[in-house]
C-alpha cells in the first residue's frame, strides 16, 4: 500500500538535481481559480523557487497570470470536452521531448505521466448503456491510464477517501500511490480586525447587524450545493446568503427569485480575499453533492467561522476532529438541512460553535503549507528521477 508521508518507492533525500530537474506541468484549462488550479499554480511556483525548471502546459491559460513559467500552449481541434483532453493526452510526448521535460506531472488524469496529483473523484469503469457514450468511454481509458494495475504513473491523492475509491474499483499499486498530508494555503490575511472586517462586508451587503449571514464557496453551483441552501433560505427567517466564486450565477439569482428570496441572496465574483469573508459569515454552509477533499473546510475553521458539511468530502473528518461544525449525511433532505442552520443559528448553540471554531483555528494552523508539501514532493520525484535514470 502507499502511504501519508511513506515509501512510494521513493526516497526523501531532499536534494535537488544538478542540472534542475525540468518539470512539465500539465492541467486542461489554467483560466479559473478553482482549487485545482490553485493548486497547479502554488506547487509550479514551490519548485522554481526550489530551483527546478518549470513548464507549464494547458490547452489555455485564459489571463491567469502565469510568472516566470515556461508556458506551452496546446492547440486543439475537438468539438468536446473530452475529445479535446484526449488531444492533449496525446501531444504530451512530443512536448516532452521538445521541451525536454524529465518529469510529466499532471494535474488531470492523461496518459503518459510520471506523476499524478489526484485532485477529483473516479468516474469509474462504464457499463450498459455508459459504455456506448463515447465521453464515458474516453474518460475510463484516461483513468485507467493512470490508475490501472498496469499504469507506471504515481500517484499522490490528498485523501485516504478518495485512494480509497479508486482501489474499490481499479485495486490498490503497492509503492505506486501516497496519501498526502492535509494542506493549508496561503491567502491574503484576514483582516486585522475582524469586527470591522465583518461591518465591512455586512455594509457591502447591506446586511443589518443582528440577521445571520451564511456563506458557500463555489465555482459551480450544482457541484458544491447551492441550489440546496437556497432551497432551505425560505424556512431560514431573517437569515442572508452569499456565494463566493460562482462562475455564473444567472441559474442561481432565478432560483432565488422563484423562491421569493432573492432580497436575501447575493452572488458574488472570484474574491482574493476568502478568508476575510468566511470570517465575516456566522455559518459555512458546504452540502457538496460532489467533493474530493473540500478545501473550503480547512479555510472556514481557518477563518474561526463554523462549518456545516456533508459526509461525501474528504476534509469532513476534520470537522469531527476539531468539533468545529457539524457533519450532515450526503444529500441532506431540505427540511434536514434547513433546520440544522435554524438550530446553529441559535445564539448559545452559534456562541458555542464560534469558541469551539477558535479552538480548531490554533491546531489547524501547525498544518503544512502548500509550498512545504510541494517541496516535499519535488525532493520525492527527483529522486523517482534519478533512480530511474541509473
Amino acid at each position: 500500500m502507499g502511504t501519508r508521508g511513506g515509501d512510494l518507492r521513493l526516497r526523501s533525500d531532499h536534494h535537488i538535481m544538478t542540472p534542475p530537474l525540468r518539470l512539465g506541468i500539465v492541467i486542461g484549462r489554467l483560466t479559473v481559480r478553482g482549487g485545482l488550479e490553485r493548486d497547479c499554480l502554488a506547487f509550479a511556483n514551490a519548485w522554481r523557487a526550489a530551483g527546478a525548471e518549470t513548464v507549464l502546459i494547458s490547452r489555455d491559460f485564459g489571463d491567469i497570470p502565469t510568472g516566470d513559467h515556461e508556458t506551452v500552449r496546446v492547440h486543439t481541434r475537438g468539438f468536446s470536452n473530452h475529445g479535446r483532453m484526449q488531444e492533449l493526452s496525446h501531444a504530451l510526448p512530443r512536448i516532452r521531448a521538445d521541451h525536454g521535460c524529465d518529469i510529466l506531472f499532471g494535474f488531470e488524469k492523461l496518459e503518459h505521466l510520471d506523476v499524478h496529483y489526484s485532485a477529483t473523484l473516479p468516474w469509474g469503469i462504464p457499463s450498459g448503456l455508459q459504455a456506448l457514450n463515447p465521453r464515458r468511454r474516453v474518460y475510463h481509458h484516461l483513468e485507467q491510464a493512470v490508475h490501472g494495475q498496469t499504469s507506471p504513473t504515481v500517484v499522490y491523492f490528498l485523501s485516504e477517501q478518495s485512494r480509497s475509491a479508486y482501489e474499490e474499483i481499479y485495486g490498490p499499486r503497492p509503492g505506486r500511490t501516497r496519501v498526502l498530508p492535509v494542506i493549508l494555503h496561503t491567502h491574503a490575511p484576514i483582516h486585522s480586525d475582524r469586527q470591522q472586517a465583518r461591518h465591512l462586508i455586512r455594509k457591502r451587503l447591506g446586511l443589518p447587524d443582528g440577521h445571520p449571514l451564511l456563506i458557500t464557496v463555489a465555482i459551480q453551483w450544482y457541484q458544491k450545493g447551492v441550489d440546496q441552501v437556497l432551497s432551505a433560505l425560505p424556512r431560514i427567517p431573517d437569515a442572508h446568503y452569499v456565494a463566493v466564486g460562482l462562475k455564473d450565477p444567472h441559474e442561481m439569482r432565478d432560483l432565488a427569485q422563484r423562491l421569493g428570496v432573492l432580497d436575501r441572496f447575493t452572488a458574488m465574483g472570484y474574491e482574493e480575499d476568502v478568508l476575510t469573508w468566511l470570517s465575516a459569515a456566522d455559518l459555512t454552509v458546504h452540502p457538496a453533492r460532489n467533493e474530493n477533499t473540500g478545501l473550503v473546510i480547512l479555510e472556514s475553521i481557518e477563518a474561526e467561522t463554523p462549518i456545516i458539511a456533508t459526509t461525501n468530502c474528504g476534509y469532513a473528518p476534520e470537522i469531527v476532529k476539531h468539533g468545529a461544525g457539524l457533519v450532515l449525511p450526503e444529500d441532506p433532505a431540505i427540511d434536514r438541512l434547513a433546520r440544522v442552520i435554524r438550530n446553529a443559528l441559535v445564539p448559545n448553540t452559534l456562541r458555542d460553535l464560534k469558541a469551539q471554531s477558535t479552538l480548531a483555528a490554533r491546531q489547524i494552523r501547525t498544518y503544512p503549507r502548500v509550498d512545504q508539501v510541494a517541496r516535499q514532493v519535488l525532493s520525492e520525484i527527483t529522486t523517482y528521477w534519478s533512480e530511474r535514470m541509473s
